[in-house]
């Protein structure tokens, strides 16, 4: 019952929506005019007075004539008799109104004869009306057949409700008991369970449907059982018989458009795959041009795409059908507007990751150092750049922000002369240079990891209230143990400067007892273990 009161509701909503029409087209005019409505049914217009009778005077004159006229003349026939000044129409031999010059619309250049041969299919179809009106038997009979049609509607509604759920029912038994040979796992988007519950959507969306259809079908007959609301039944039916043969008309017009849609996305897409596997064979090497680099590759294929399907959709727009009404340019000006704002951010994305793939700055697999964050590329997109770091974190960094950044790439150069690492240490002034230079030297030289070609070597950076020196090795690892390989690196330059009584200490230090530095003895204190 609760749905169908809903279906209801909507059909009675659609059908009162239909019928404002009549009601808005019935009073129009009505500040220059004043309308004989009979039952619900416009007859004529007094526009002018005619005599000593003004043209409220004239339409109340017809309506006590009406009141008084009985049951039996309602039936009689209706005609008309031309005079000098007017149209005189008649019910059987009773004068009903006048029709006078003024009253006719001069916009159109109407005759006397003209409106009486309009205004007499009107009245007589009123009257007709008035006549059923007054007739008791007809409302009854009326009344029961509305009834019928309501408990007809209430059975129909009820058959849909038991077909939609011994539908849904089979749809669920189908998707468990089939599905599973189609290997369809659970991580796909389309699993047994999700397959069902759309189908049970579209079920129910046809079964509203059905129903919704049937109870305005069951409205507009009620309506047209009775003669005051007669009118509103045969809108409602004329309604519905336009919007399905637009609906087919506009189907129709239609074919030709989206066949050609057909053919350009068929055509769009071979040329997607065309243009796919070639520049994915620059990607992989196989395909060697002088005007595109295999790390370029990738980009260019992607803007080749982006620019084919632009133009694909641009070539399609004519043949969308529908594609000149107002309200299809308001939804394309409404999403274009939406597009424009939403996308100034997207788009300098993805114009600064388009920058840094061209300028090549680092691609998927390098080990780089951006800004404060060093870790291996893994995804370089169009909108951000993913690191992952050797604390196995996934650092997304927006390419707005990466080529603002100064990046360090430890990948590129590592075929040549291995990964570069540099360190630095200040001493004081009483403090051998030489010895620092040999100290330094000597820990690179027992850290593993590091080449020997080119070797170790140390440059004296500063000479000011400190001597700043600057240890720069070349490591033959892997770039991703570059942190690894540098904190052995301290460790042995620690390690090195403790042994000969060399102290790691600035002027910054104050004196407090404490020693200049660690000796041996005392490199295994708790908890340590000896090597």
């Amino acid at each position: 019952m609760t749905n169908l009161l809903r279906i209801m509701l909507l059909a009675c909503g659609l059908a009162l929506s239909l019928c404002s029409q009549v009601v808005s087209q019935t009073g129009e005019g009505q500040g220059v005019s004043y309308d004989l409505v009979i039952q619900n049914r416009k007859v004529f217009s007094f526009r002018a007075g005619l005599g000593s009778l003004s043209a409220q005077e004239r339409l109340n004159l017809v309506h006590e004539r009406l009141a008084n006229m009985p049951v039996e003349e309602l039936h009689a026939p209706v005609y008309y008799v031309l005079a000098p000044e007017a149209a005189i129409m008649k019910v059987g031999e009773r004068p009903f109104f006048s029709i006078a010059p003024g009253d006719l619309d001069a916009d159109i250049g109407q005759t006397l004869e003209d409106a009486a041969l309009r205004v007499q299919s009107r009245l007589a179809d009123a009257l007709e009306a008035e006549a059923y009106q007054r007739n008791v038997r007809y409302l009854i009979y009326g009344a029961i057949k509305s009834l019928g049609a309501f408990v007809a509607l209430a059975i129909l509604v009820a058959m849909f409700g038991r077909v939609a759920r011994f539908a849904m029912r089979k749809i669920t038994r189908l998707a468990i008991s089939k599905l599973p040979n189609y290997s369809l796992g659970e991580s796909s988007a389309l699993t047994q369970h999700r397959l069902a519950a759309w189908l049970h959507v579209l079920t129910r969306v046809v079964y509203f449907a059905f129903s919704a259809m049937a109870a305005y079908l069951c409205v507009t007959f009620v309506l047209g059982c009775f003669p005051y609301t007669q009118p509103w039944g045969e809108t409602l039916g004329s309604g519905l018989l336009r919007l399905l043969l637009s609906i087919g008309k506009s189907v129709l017009h239609g074919i030709p458009g989206i066949f050609a849609i057909v053919v350009i996305a068929f055509i769009a897409q071979g040329l997607t795959r065309l243009i796919n596997n070639f520049f994915k064979s620059v990607e992989r090497g196989d395909t060697a041009l002088p005007w595109i680099h295999q790390d370029t590759a990738a980009p260019t294929r992607r803007i080749a795409v982006a620019l084919l399907w632009v133009f694909a959709i641009v070539l399609a727009y004519p043949h969308i059908p529908g594609n000149e009404s107002i309200a299809f340019k308001s939804i394309s000006v409404f999403i274009g507007l939406l597009v424009s704002f939403g996308s100034a951010g997207v788009v300098n994305q993805a114009m600064n990751g388009l920058a840094i793939m061209y300028a090549r700055s680092f691609k998927s697999g390098d080990y780089v150092r951006i800004g404060e964050v060093e870790g291996t590329v893994s995804e370089l997109s169009m909108l951000s750049t993913k690191l992952h770091t050797i604390r196995h974190e996934e650092i997304i960094i927006p390419n707005s922000v990466v080529i603002t950044q100064t990046t360090y790439n430890y990948t590129r150069l590592l075929d040549e002369h291995g990964v570069g690492i540099s360190t630095s240490l200040k001493f004081n002034h009483d403090v051998p240079w030489r010895q620092v230079h040999a100290l330094l030297v000597m820990a690179a030289k027992n850290t593993n990891g590091l080449a020997k070609d080119p070797a170790p070597y140390v440059i004296q950076t500063d000479l000011g209230s400190t001597c700043e020196y600057t240890l720069v090795v070349h490591m033959i690892a892997e770039p991703e143990l570059r942190q690894f390989v540098k904190s052995d690196l301290h460790q042995n330059i620690q390690d090195a400067f403790n042994q000969y009584g060399v102290k790691l200490m600035t002027p910054l230090y104050i004196e407090s007892g404490m020693p200049d530095f660690v000796p041996p003895e005392q490199w295994y204190k708790e908890p340590a273990k000896r090597e």
